[in-house]
C-alpha cells in the first residue's frame, strides 16, 4: 500500500495493470465460453506470452433451481467422473494436480487447502454455493510461464447442464 505524502499525487501510483481477474473459459484468454452449467468441457486460464502469472485464488459459484443436498453436486446427482484441477504444459500434459480425488459432490471442494464453501438459500427452492480457494494457503505459490505455454485447467468431466449456473473466476497478478 502506498502512502500519499505531500509531494506524491495519484498520477505517480501505477494502475493495477498486473492484476488477473478473469473467468475461466474454454479458450483460456477470456474470449471463450465461461458458463460451465453445460456439457462437459475444460475451462482454462492461459497467461499471455512474455508473462509469468502468479495465481492466488479461485472463486467458484454455482446456483441451482432447487435445494442443494450433501450427496449431490448442487442439486444434480453426484458426478461420475468429477472435476479435476491441474496445471498443464503446452501439450496438455499434467505438471501438477490439485485434486487428489476428483470433485464429485459439492462438499469435495473443501478438500482443497484454504477453501471456504458457503451455501446460501434464496427464494423457495433456489440455492447457491460460493467457493473461495486461496491457492497459496495450500503451501506454495502457483506461477505459470506464458512463454512455456503453461496453463491452469478446470476439467469438468461430466455435464453440469442441470445447474442454473456454474462459473469460475481466477485471481492473481502478472509478475513480468
Amino acid at each position: 500500500m502506498t502512502s500519499l505524502g505531500k509531494k506524491v499525487t495519484l498520477d505517480a501510483i501505477p494502475p493495477v495493470a498486473d492484476s488477473i481477474e478473469q473467468l475461466l473459459d474454454t479458450v483460456g484468454d477470456g474470449s471463450g465460453t465461461t458458463e460451465q452449467a453445460a456439457a462437459a468441457a475444460e475451462y482454462l486460464y492461459k497467461p499471455p506470452m512474455g508473462t509469468v502469472a502468479v495465481l492466488e485464488r479461485l472463486n467458484v459459484v454455482l446456483e441451482t433451481a432447487s435445494r442443494i443436498t450433501p450427496n449431490e453436486y448442487g442439486d444434480i446427482t453426484a458426478l461420475t467422473n468429477g472435476i479435476l484441477i491441474t496445471i498443464k504444459n503446452a501439450s496438455g500434459g499434467i505438471i501438477h494436480t490439485f485434486t487428489a480425488e476428483p470433485i464429485k459432490v459439492t462438499y469435495h471442494w473443501s478438500l482443497l487447502a484454504g477453501s471456504d464453501v458457503s451455501p446460501s438459500a434464496f427464494a423457495a427452492g433456489v440455492d447457491s454455493v460460493s467457493i473461495r480457494w486461496t491457492i497459496k494457503k495450500g503451501g506454495a505459490n502457483v506461477a505459470l510461464d506464458g512463454d512455456k505455454g503453461e496453463y491452469f485447467s478446470m476439467d469438468v468431466r461430466d455435464t453440469l447442464a442441470g445447474l442454473t449456473s456454474h462459473l469460475s473466476h481466477i485471481q492473481g497478478y502478472l509478475a513480468r
